[in-house]
Formats: C-alpha cells, sequence, structure tokens
C-alpha cells in the first residue's frame, strides 16, 4: 500500500519488469498507470494507479519513483515570478529544484518561491495563492507538483507507506 493507503495495480510488483527502464516504459504504455515505484533490492515494479502517488516523496537508497512520462509536458517553474501568500517556512538553499523538493517534502506547502539572489526558499500554502502572482526578477515560482525535467525520475526515493 502507498500514501493513504493506494493500492498498487499489482501487489508483488508487475510480472516480467526486472529494470527502472523496463518499469517507467512499462508504466507509459499502461492506460492505468499514473507513476512508478522501482526497488533495486528486490527488482519489483510497481505501478501507481491514482495521483496521490504524488503527494509524498521520502529519500530511500532501495528506490526510484517517477511519473508516467518524463516528458517536458508539465515544465511549470515561472522565472521572475512570485507569490503573495502565507509562508510555513523559509530557508536556504541552491536551487529552485531543491526549494521544490523542500516543499514536496513538507505537508502544508502548496506553492514554492526560489530567490536566486539571496537563495532563499520560501514555502507557502492558502486559499488565494494561484491568484496572488506577483512580477520580481530572480524570483522562480511553481506549484508543489510542477515537474522539472531533472526531478522526473527520482533516484534514492519512495513513496510514503512503502515498505
Amino acid at each position: 500500500f502507498d500514501f493513504r493507503a493506494e493500492k498498487n495495480m499489482h501487489d508483488n510488483g508487475v510480472p516480467g519488469i526486472n529494470t527502472v527502464v523496463e518499469c517507467q516504459m512499462g508504466c507509459a504504455a499502461e492506460p492505468k498507470c499514473k507513476g512508478f515505484l522501482f526497488q533495486h533490492k528486490t527488482k519489483q515494479c510497481h505501478f501507481k494507479t491514482s495521483d496521490n502517488y504524488l503527494k509524498s516523496l521520502h529519500p530511500d537508497n532501495q528506490y526510484v519513483a517517477g511519473p508516467k512520462t518524463c516528458t517536458g509536458e508539465h515544465w511549470c517553474i515561472m522565472k521572475d515570478i512570485g507569490y503573495e501568500a502565507m509562508h510555513t517556512r523559509r530557508s536556504q538553499t541552491n536551487s529552485a529544484e531543491e526549494c521544490q523538493n523542500k516543499c514536496l517534502n513538507d505537508e502544508q506547502c502548496e506553492y514554492f518561491t526560489w530567490q536566486v539572489s539571496n537563495k532563499h526558499c520560501w514555502l507557502k500554502h492558502g486559499p488565494t495563492i494561484a491568484n496572488s502572482k506577483y512580477n520580481r526578477q530572480g524570483d522562480h515560482s511553481a506549484p508543489k507538483h510542477c515537474g522539472l525535467p531533472t526531478t522526473c525520475v527520482k533516484e534514492r526515493t519512495k513513496y510514503a507507506g512503502e515498505t
């Protein structure tokens, strides 16, 4: 079972799939698959069948997690845009990708803004975020689950609740 008791398409892994590449390609070919999880040790591939698989990622050296496809179609980090919203917290990160990872692992975070000048990562939440954009040079902002090409497949990562 996965985050919020989401069941995998096949309880013991997808039969006949033994590599990360096969796992992702199999997911891309399966209409019901939304994302995949591959465990290196057991060579098991699990297809995720609802969007809940995106809700929580956790570092784990035994797993690789990814979406159905890794095309650039979900590119959504906006350059020179920020969001006015309640901040859940601020930290320092070296990139928008690192800031997004902090947001992905924070239950309250819905959007993030990363500032190039000071490397501040602002995790944000609130009902009016999407309508509160402002222009500021050097800000990079996006929704929590925005798909960066560099974060398409997450090495050493699993979904919450996976054993």
